[in-house]
């Protein structure tokens, strides 16, 4: 068995019963919901928009999983293309529904984690030059705090000038990692 395999059975094994969502893609996965891309994409067409549709289903890797787990599927259609999206959770069905939990749940991680990658580029916090730990802490302290300050410069004394910050509306709709955002 490949490495991967045994540390993707390691890493469900370990989070049974957590509120654990792991993003997959195949194309297994993207012949099991063939039915709902080709519905959402009569949809996108029929209204001039993006459509997307949730099913969620019991699967199991071929070689890989230890058990069948449940996937949440998206299947939408955007920019005249299919733009699929499988999360694999152990959360019951009868707590999160497919489409809550896809939206709810898996967008709000998804902004989650980019807000953290944002941060990270704002602030250099990717490299480290220093020779030092104590040196490389105290860049970043530096910079988080320039960070902070120059927020709430645009925050409060810039509030109704074009150099405000834009108003933030988290959508459900964005949270695709292969659109632009």
């Amino acid at each position: 068995m490949p490495a991967q395999c045994i540390s993707e059975s390691f890493v469900f094994s370990s989070v049974e019963g957590r509120r654990v969502v792991a993003r997959f893609d195949g194309a297994r996965l993207q012949a099991r919901i063939a039915r709902e891309t080709l519905h959402a994409e009569a949809t996108a067409k029929a209204a001039g928009s993006p459509a997307h549709l949730f099913a969620d289903f019991p699967w199991t890797a071929r070689d890989s999983w230890s058990r069948a787990r449940r996937v949440v599927a998206k299947a939408e259609w955007t920019r005249g293309k299919a733009n699929p999206c499988f999360a694999v959770t152990s959360l019951a069905p009868a707590v999160w529904q497919a489409r809550a939990l896809h939206e709810d749940l898996y967008c709000r991680r998804d902004e989650i984690e980019n807000r953290i990658k944002e941060c990270q580029l704002d602030l250099f916090a990717i490299r480290a030059p220093a020779r030092t730990m104590r040196a490389n802490q105290l860049r970043l302290w530096f910079a988080a705090t320039a960070y902070v300050l120059l927020r709430a410069l645009r925050r409060i004394d810039l509030a109704r000038t074009r150099l405000s910050l834009p108003p933030v509306e988290p959508s459900a709709q964005s949270c695709s990692r292969s659109e632009p955002r």
